[in-house]
């Protein structure tokens, strides 16, 4: 089954305001694969996703410091242009976990999940309508 493509996104506010709800998401799921490796003793896994949680935070950060001056929309999550039912880099983290992950298998998804951050702007890239949203 091909997945649909998502509606376009039209202006620069749509655009941060999705930009952001990635990285907060994304950072999200990893404070919480983060705790369950710490639960589980995995301490190794546990800091490596934390490290994660913290990259992608500071990618938020950037993305608000970039949407400064710009009226973001409220979007629900229902609403969000995904190609996915969640976010792009956060929806596809509970596949193939397991307590006893290793190193490998912990990086393997962090670069599943970015791959699919980098296709969603790459279909904005293309797709959208704006030429500035798509510059951006």
């Amino acid at each position: 089954m091909t997945p649909s493509t998502p509606p376009s996104i039209e202006t620069i506010g749509e655009f941060l305001a999705h930009a952001l709800e990635l990285e907060h998401e994304s950072a999200e799921r990893y404070r919480q694969l983060a705790q369950s490796m710490e639960i589980h003793n995995n301490e190794v896994i546990a800091e490596l996703f934390a490290r994660l949680a913290q990259m992608s935070q500071e990618h938020a950060k950037e993305v608000e410091e970039r949407a400064a001056g710009v009226d973001l929309p409220e979007i629900p999550p229902w609403e969000f242009k995904w190609n996915c039912p969640g976010s792009p880099e956060a929806d596809c983290m509970e596949q193939d976990l397991s307590y006893l992950m290793t190193t490998v298998q912990a990086l393997n998804l962090a670069l599943h999940n970015e791959i699919r951050g980098r296709d969603f702007y790459a279909h904005v890239a293309v797709d959208s309508p704006s030429r500035e949203v798509r510059h951006l």
